[in-house]
C-alpha cells in the first residue's frame, strides 16, 4: 500500500518532465535574440521591396510597339544598348544595397550585443559613459561601426541615384507606355527612397554624435547604456592586453 501511494505521488526519484519544443524555443528568445529576430524579419521584408525598387527596367510597365512588354521581354529580349546597360546597373544597384544591408546587419548585431536600452536615462547618456577611459576600446569600436555605416550609406545613395537616372531615361525615352510607366516608376522608387533616407540620416547622426542608434525601426531607437556583460568583457580584454 505504501508502494502504491509512492507510485501515485510520482516518487521522489522520478525524472523531471522533458521541456516541450515551444518551451525550448521561448528559452532561447532572450531580449537580445528578440531584437535580432525583429531586425531580420524587417530586413527580409525590405529586401523584397528593394528588389522591386532596384530592377526598374524589369518591373515598370514599358511599351514594346503595339503591346506592353512582358516580363520575358524586359529581361531577355533586349533590343537596345541603353536597356542592357540599365538592366546591368539595376543588378549592380541591388548588389550594392544587399552589401549595405550586410554591413547594417553586422553593426546592428554588434550594437545589440554590447548595449541596452534604458528608458530611465536619456537617449544621449551613452555619450557620457563612453568618455570614461575604461570604455575607450568600446567607444573606438562603436566609432568604427558608425563610420562604416556612413561610408556604405553614401555609396548606396550615389549608386541608387545613378540607377534611377539611367532607368528613368531608358523607360521614358525608349519604352514609355503612358501614364502607367510614370506612376509605377515613381511608386517603385519610393519603396527604396524611404529606406535610403532613413538609414542615411540615422548613420550620420550616429557617427556625428557617437550614438548607438538602431536602424531596424521606423524611428531611431537609441541604445543608451552599456550591456553589463559586454562592458565587463571589454574591460577585461583591455586589462589583460595591458
Amino acid at each position: 500500500m505504501a508502494d502504491a501511494a509512492y507510485n501515485q505521488a510520482g516518487g521522489d526519484g522520478a525524472a523531471p518532465a522533458e521541456p516541450s519544443m515551444l518551451q525550448k524555443i521561448m528559452a532561447l528568445l532572450t531580449a537580445d535574440n528578440k531584437q535580432r529576430l525583429t531586425f531580420l524579419m524587417k530586413a527580409a521584408l525590405e529586401l523584397f521591396k528593394i528588389s522591386i525598387g532596384c530592377f526598374l527596367v524589369v518591373f515598370v510597365p514599358q511599351s514594346c510597339g503595339d503591346h506592353t512588354c512582358s516580363f520575358k521581354e524586359n529581361i531577355a529580349e533586349l533590343d537596345n544598348g541603353w536597356n542592357i546597360f540599365s538592366l546591368v546597373f539595376n543588378l549592380v544597384t541591388f548588389l550594392v544595397l544587399c552589401g549595405h544591408y550586410a554591413i547594417d546587419l553586422m553593426r546592428e548585431n554588434w550594437v545589440i550585443q554590447n548595449f541596452d536600452v534604458d528608458q530611465e536615462v536619456g537617449d544621449n547618456a551613452l555619450q557620457t559613459t563612453l568618455k570614461e577611459e575604461r570604455h575607450s576600446d568600446l567607444k573606438a569600436a562603436l566609432d568604427c561601426w558608425n563610420r562604416r555605416l556612413v561610408e556604405a550609406s553614401v555609396v548606396m545613395v550615389a549608386v541608387f541615384v545613378c540607377n534611377l537616372s539611367f532607368s528613368a531615361a531608358t523607360i521614358l525615352h525608349f519604352y514609355y507606355d503612358g501614364f502607367r510607366s510614370a506612376t509605377v516608376l515613381l511608386t517603385n522608387t519610393l519603396l527604396v527612397v524611404s529606406r535610403v533616407q532613413r538609414v542615411l540620416l540615422i548613420s550620420f547622426q550616429s557617427h556625428r554624435e557617437g550614438l548607438a542608434l538602431s536602424t531596424a525601426l521606423t524611428e531611431a531607437l537609441s541604445y543608451n547604456v552599456i550591456d553589463k556583460v559586454a562592458g565587463d568583457g571589454f574591460d577585461a580584454g583591455r586589462a589583460s592586453a595591458a
